[in-house]
């Protein structure tokens, strides 16, 4: 029987051994374990908990100078904070994941725990400098007021000054959590709806009934600029999102405590009694589906935005519960539409 939904706020109290789960743009921090002491005074290192494995998002990639890459690592049993290292710090730097090309070359990133390792092979090559740098590579991306979920470098860079709140996670005040492990990894193959050669989210359902995700943010002045759509022609504001061959998903929108509005795409959304209806418009672009909602759906459904909050899962998805089905996306964002 398929878990009924409730609260984003709720689901996240609930759910046991959350684990950021990044998938592209997420990463691990790098702790070490601090040293004790006993009664005489012999300083003894905590032991590392024993694991069975740990898992790199991805085993090898190929950078120009100056790009960075975002790489996500999971431990089996997941929850522990993995230390990361470079074989080349001139040639690819790594802070928490995120990694650096600094110079032609080749180096190793590696993700430590517990006595295990998982490795990801960098190969770096010089960016052509008589290239102008194109200020949008996407051409259809038109409007302003953009509020970021999931969106590759090389795009985000093209809007940049139309950027109102970024909330794509980097594991310090912004996040991506699985909820109890109903997702796993899925893989990235061809191209991005933007026609990038880069990734996306790509996640496998699992078989509890249900899955579901959340973009947590712990920083309430980011979560106040949520509130300036309110004054800002609310009604020409839409959620945009693209998907790769999608059964019915469910959309949350929301900003803790209860305040939230669902909204299904790719179909209606059966959940338990409950019927969420499919809203907003698509259209097919190659492998992806364009889906644009506008936010008015949201708000006539319960989400409300204010100011004062300061940590809320601001979007969140479910899924149903077909085990090994997939759920990929690009291009999640809010923004102002141009007329």
């Amino acid at each position: 029987m398929k878990t009924t939904i409730k609260s984003i706020a709720e689901r996240c109290v609930e759910k046991v051994g959350r684990v950021a789960f990044p998938l592209l743009m997420a990463a691990a921090a790098a702790l070490v374990a601090p040293a004790c002491s006993d009664d005489d005074g012999d300083d003894k290192k905590e032991e590392q908990p024993v694991i069975n494995s740990i898992r790199l998002s991805q085993s090898s990639a190929e950078l120009a100078t100056g790009e960075t890459l975002r790489l996500t690592a999971v431990t089996d049993p997941e929850g522990f904070d993995v230390t990361w290292a470079t074989t080349d710090a001139n040639v690819a730097s790594v802070e928490g994941g995120l990694v650096t090309a600094l110079a032609e070359g080749s180096a190793t990133i590696s993700a430590a725990f517990g006595g295990k390792t998982a490795v990801c092979d960098i190969t770096v090559k010089n960016s052509d400098s008589d290239t102008e740098p194109n200020p949008n590579p996407n051409p259809t991306i038109k409007g302003s007021n953009f509020y970021l979920f999931s969106l590759d470098g090389q795009t985000a860079q093209g809007i940049a000054n139309n950027v109102v709140a970024d909330f794509r996670p980097d594991d310090q005040t912004k996040f991506y959590y699985i909820w109890e492990n109903t997702y796993s990894a899925g893989s990235c193959s061809g191209l991005n709806f933007f026609g990038l050669a880069d990734t996306w989210v790509s996640l496998k359902v699992g078989g509890v009934g249900w899955s579901g995700a959340s973009y947590t943010i712990n920083d309430g002045d980011l979560l106040d600029k949520l509130a300036q759509i309110n004054n800002d022609e609310p009604e020409k504001y839409y959620f945009h999102i693209a998907v790769k061959g999608s059964a019915p998903q469910l959309v949350i929108l929301g900003q803790g405590d209860g305040n939230e509005g669902k909204v299904a795409i790719c179909g209606d959304y059966v959940d338990g009694q409950v019927t969420y209806h499919q809203k907003g418009t698509s259209v097919a672009k190659g492998d992806w589906t364009e889906i644009e909602i506008p936010m008015s759906e949201f708000f006539d459904a319960g989400l409300a935005y204010r100011t004062g909050v300061k940590s809320a899962n601001v979007f969140a998805h479910l899924s149903g519960g077909v085990p090994g089905t997939t759920f990929e996306y690009d291009a999640c964002y809010i923004y102002k539409k141009a007329e």
